[in-house]
């Protein structure tokens, strides 16, 4: 067996000693998950409110957490304490739905060489996909990249910035930028408004929308000068909202200076890390707000030799409880958690499908039957931000785009045979026509997965 390796489940970095005092971060983790009683080599405080350093720990007199969680079993996972630090900002006011967390991280595949979590992305780029030896629809395998500069920012600590807080110090106190509206522009309808309302206009748009609205409207071309829109820019949802000090410390700042100094280009290599931790968090963010739809359907319990079914399904693995409280490892595919069952209504009016993608993949989250009446039954995890709606009355059947995570593509087939557009993420997705046909009146039943990046699962019941 190759020597073990640990690696954090936000960022995927190393969770290592590597001796030096800049590196200490990397040593300093969280682990999350069930306590458990074994030699090994991670061990951290079962109280969540000590660290190691406190003066009075001694982790010979205390119950201790360990951490297994590669090779055979899972028991819990562990971030860098750093990156733990950036979730919790992310999230704020609220809190991290541990539960949630820990649910996701479970149903994530694990490279077991490299005891590495695949989200489906690179980490940032400091991992690349194998394109040669696996399928487009399949787990690429991730290797450590060869970009040199995307690794040495890996290694320095995200949260505790030096040069940042000098940054910090150096634009503040400045008077803000003067910028008045001088343009009376007859055919700009934008010139009927005060420049305050110009001004909070441009502040809902990304930075990249509200300077092509500039371009397209002379009612805005003192934006450029407007220090209210550039500290908009450190606003929670914005693209500098990683650099949560700024917006908490409420100061007169060069607000412009601020933002050049910290674009990609020109931030220190410990702000670059933590971009890239960031974005990593906001992929984590849309899954955690998933949730289960209860409202029309109902737990399946079937017996298999008094059933037959028609399917078309990922590559689903049962969750395995040990005694001592592990689960077993997924290397590939997905978990499945719970398997719906509901009728779709015979009086049929609409179709809901709603997506999500994550990382390099989009797949089908849930799905939604709307009767002519208007009453709703509705499977899996509903997505508001990704559903889309499509008329339909006489459905026959779906024709699919699946890969071993889930149901990437939907067409929709009607009874003449017509079928809709394409929905969700086919591209490079085989295609399966077995639900071309089926018969409406016998119950429709799907399977999910825990974060539902992987989720679906659809079988029919026939006779």
């Amino acid at each position: 067996m190759s020597p073990r390796k640990d690696c954090c489940v936000i960022c995927g970095y190393d969770i290592r000693d590597y001796g030096t005092l800049e590196g200490k971060w990397l040593m300093e983790f969280r682990a999350i998950g069930i306590n458990n009683s074994t030699d090994d080599p991670l061990q951290a405080p079962s109280d969540p409110t000590k660290r190691y350093d406190d003066e009075n720990y001694d982790r010979h007199l205390t119950k201790e957490f360990y951490v297994t969680f590669c090779w055979e079993q899972t028991i819990a996972f562990v971030s860098h304490d750093a990156c733990w630090k950036l979730f919790e900002e992310a999230l704020k006011p609220d809190n991290i739905p541990l539960k949630r967390f820990i649910d996701i991280c479970s149903s994530l595949p694990l490279i077991q060489i490299m005891g590495l979590f695949h989200w489906g992305h690179t980490y940032g780029g400091i991992y690349t996909f194998d394109n040669i030896s696996a399928f487009p629809w399949e787990y690429s395998f991730l290797d450590q990249a060869l970009d040199a500069e995307a690794l040495r920012c890996a290694r320095v600590n995200p949260w505790n910035i030096p040069t940042l807080r000098a940054l910090m110090a150096e634009t503040a106190h400045k008077p803000p930028m003067a910028g008045a509206p001088i343009l009376n522009e007859s055919s700009d309808c934008f010139r009927q408004f005060p420049w305050e309302i110009r001004e909070a206009i441009a502040n809902k748009l990304s930075t990249r929308d509200a300077l092509s609205l500039r371009e397209s409207s002379r009612a805005f071309q003192p934006l450029l000068a407007s220090s209210t829109f550039w500290a908009s820019r450190f606003q929670p949802g914005l693209d500098r909202e990683f650099l949560f000090e700024s917006y908490r410390r409420p100061e007169i700042r060069d607000w412009l200076s601020l933002y050049r100094s910290t674009s990609q280009k020109r931030s220190p290599p410990g702000l670059k890390n933590r971009t890239r931790i960031w974005n990593l968090i906001n992929y984590i963010l849309p899954l955690l707000k998933l949730r289960l739809a209860h409202d029309e359907s109902r737990d399946w319990a079937y017996k298999s030799h008094e059933t037959r079914l028609v399917e078309a399904d990922a590559k689903l693995m049962q969750l395995v409880h040990r005694r001592n409280g592990s689960s077993n490892v997924l290397n590939d595919g997905c978990r499945l958690l719970k398997t719906q069952q509901a009728h779709i209504p015979q009086s049929l009016d609409s179709i809901a499908l709603s997506f999500i993608e994550v990382g390099n993949h989009g797949h089908l989250t849930g799905i939604c039957f709307s009767s002519k009446d208007g009453m709703k039954t509705q499977l899996g995890y509903l997505f508001p931000n990704g559903t889309m709606v499509y008329k339909v009355e006489d459905l026959s059947g779906f024709v699919l785009a699946i890969d071993p995570k889930g149901v990437r593509g939907v067409k929709i087939v009607h009874s003449n045979g017509d079928r809709s557009a394409w929905f969700g993420f086919p591209e490079m997705t085989p295609v399966t026509e077995r639900l071309r046909v089926i018969d409406t009146t016998k119950p429709i039943r799907v399977s999910v997965d825990v974060r539902n990046r992987a989720p679906f699962s659809l079988q029919f019941l026939i006779i």
